[in-house]
């Protein structure tokens, strides 16, 4: 029987949102799951990208771990985009959930915020809330080379009207996470 998968990891920014996709993609993967990864930012991201090259700041591939996010930037394009990128969003995730009707599918969101928040739940995304203390967090993002920080006052940064399934605490090693990972997943899939 077909069981498809659709999880969005959420919280701050440096939680281990990535590495918790990297974790369920290599583990979805071993259970012959095709695996999507999809997110409202990435044509945020692309469009930082893209100016940035222009005007050659930094030479910036989204989707390399060199990536460094412009906080300010993609709250505005966040929010210029708002409306917009929810029902595009929805659409593509519908496609992918057309597929053929014999292949097990898994979407894999890592970047839920309360203004993408309604899309995702009306497509039946469960939520997997990231908690990592405030020391650990501010090394990461230090470590990231963040631009510009993001705002997380900002309305498009604000993630607080989420309904979780589930907490998942990264702060101990990425053994210990993997593990977490691992255990919703395979509570998602009984």
């Amino acid at each position: 029987m077909k069981k498809n998968i659709l999880i969005s990891f959420f919280g701050p920014s440096g939680s281990g949102k990535s590495t918790c996709y990297k974790f369920a993609e290599d583990y979805l993967l071993k259970e012959r799951y095709t695996v999507f990864h999809v997110n409202v930012a990435t044509p945020l991201r692309n469009i930082q990208s893209y100016a940035y090259k222009i005007f050659g700041k930094v030479n910036m591939d989204p989707f390399s771990q060199d990536f460094k996010q412009d906080g300010q930037l993609l709250g505005f394009l966040a929010k210029h985009f708002e409306s917009h990128l929810g029902q595009i969003f929805r659409e593509a995730v519908e496609n992918i959930l057309k597929q053929g009707p014999d292949q097990k599918i898994a979407i894999i969101n890592t970047d839920c915020r309360n203004n993408a928040h309604n899309v995702l739940e009306d497509l039946g995304f469960v939520f997997v809330r990231m908690e990592t203390n405030a020391e650990i967090l501010s090394e990461r993002r230090k470590a990231r080379g963040d631009l510009t920080p993001f705002d997380h006052t900002s309305s498009v940064e604000q993630y607080n009207n989420i309904k979780e399934a589930c907490v998942i605490k990264n702060n101990r090693t990425l053994e210990y996470l993997r593990d977490n990972v691992e255990n919703v997943l395979k509570n998602l899939l009984n």
